[in-house]
């Protein structure tokens, strides 16, 4: 029997303050970086450093398509369908990639910039002539990237709360129970195959519009690989990039006034969207594990075949042996190889979008409000639980 079977450390570990990182993490990477782990669902080794996690990422002998079968570990609520981008290999994954990849190049976002600035300008208006103290969180982090990423895709924007709710529940590791997440995944299936029908009516040149184009003209989709993609994008979209422009905020507001130095050195935003995207724990544990598909050694220990793996993204970006003063904020940190956006065929595919809109926010947020402060003692923050990605409930400033 494997030696996973017999885990004792239950993982994800017991929720630190706020966004500190869990202690645990340093330990394990020197003195045991692949150890078994008890999840909510099974058995898996946790690997913590570096080294052993990127090169996971960039391995075929790990599979992300034999994790989705029925029964294998997992962290979340809703054990993810296996028509996602997330939950596919090569070639399956390099097939349903390439039809997308196009609309989230470099070139296709630089494109999307201007409108994102327009957008960001009208909350910041908002904000600006509202009430003091007031919710960052509310009144521009989950409506920002909701806006940007609903005009991405053709949602109507009367139907980005309810999207936030559906992809809120999807991300959930115990903060609703399995059959509230199921219902989410339902309802947003349900909605996406309406948007899919409407466009078939009635032609769009949005995201959606062209994925139906490359299933209906060049049968380059199946219909549950059409639905599930604009399941994935949807949810996606919305909740990791709101958490990281509140958490990022937050970081810039209570680390030795780093937000004063982003302030009087706006030619350092792009190397601080790097930085905050290496320095923040985002998740809260890990995402979809890989099993082993052979025997594999790392760092001296045998996986064997069948095993599933979880790999801390949070412990990789935070180790010594890959960043000089890894657990210090340098928003002029050069070169920075951080795996934030994941690695290899699973690179984020909306790296590019994601980087815009947080160089946006911190572009024009400090320029906008320079003498921006926490509202409350950081204390007093509430933060959400019982998720795959951390992030304040509110965030109260003035100014």
């Amino acid at each position: 029997m494997s030696a996973v079977r017999q885990a004792q450390l239950g993982f994800p570990f017991a929720a630190q303050s706020g966004l500190d990182i869990e202690p645990e993490y340093a330990h394990l990477r020197e003195s045991s970086p692949v150890v078994p782990v008890r999840l909510p669902e099974g058995t898996a080794w946790l690997v913590t450093r570096y080294a052993d996690v990127r090169s996971i990422m960039t391995d075929n002998r790990f599979s992300r398509a034999l994790a989705c079968a029925p029964g294998m570990p997992r962290i979340t609520t809703v054990p993810p369908p296996n028509s996602m981008i997330i939950s596919m290999d090569p070639p399956h994954h390099t097939r349903i990639r390439s039809i997308v990849a196009r609309e989230f190049t470099v070139r296709r976002v630089e494109q999307l910039r201007a409108g994102a600035e327009k957008i960001l300008a009208l909350l910041l208006d908002r904000l600006e002539n509202g009430s003091r103290p007031a919710d960052f969180v509310s009144e521009v982090a989950i409506r920002f990237p909701a806006l940007v990423m609903g005009d991405l895709l053709g949602v109507s924007e009367s139907d980005r709360d309810a999207f936030r709710e559906w992809a809120r529940d999807l991300l959930s590791v115990t903060s609703v129970n399995p059959e509230e997440g199921m219902a989410a995944m339902v309802q947003l299936a349900d909605y996406v195959r309406d948007m899919v029908e409407q466009r078939r009516r009635h032609p769009t040149d949005d995201l959606i519009g062209a994925l139906v184009r490359a299933h209906d003209d060049q049968g380059k989709l199946s219909d549950d690989e059409l639905v599930t993609f604009g399941i994935t994008l949807l949810a996606a979209g919305f909740e990791t990039t709101a958490d990281q422009m509140a958490n990022s905020l937050y970081v810039l507001l209570t680390d030795d006034r780093q937000y004063d130095r982003l302030r009087d050195s706006p030619e350092l935003v792009p190397t601080a969207v790097e930085e905050l995207v290496r320095y923040i724990p985002l998740g809260s544990g890990s995402g979809l594990p890989y099993v082993a598909t052979t025997d594999v050694e790392l760092s001296g220990l045998m996986v064997r075949e069948g095993d599933s793996v979880v790999l801390s993204i949070n412990s990789a970006n935070r180790d010594p042996e890959a960043f000089v003063d890894a657990d210090r904020l340098d928003l002029a940190r050069n070169p920075n190889p951080h795996i934030g956006f994941a690695h290899g065929v699973h690179h984020c595919l909306g790296a590019q979008l994601a980087r815009m809109q947080l160089q946006v926010l911190l572009t024009m947020v400090p320029q906008r409000f320079p003498d921006l402060a926490l509202a409350v003692p950081v204390g007093d923050v509430t933060w959400k639980h019982g998720m795959l990605t951390r992030g304040p409930e509110r965030l109260l400033l003035t100014w």
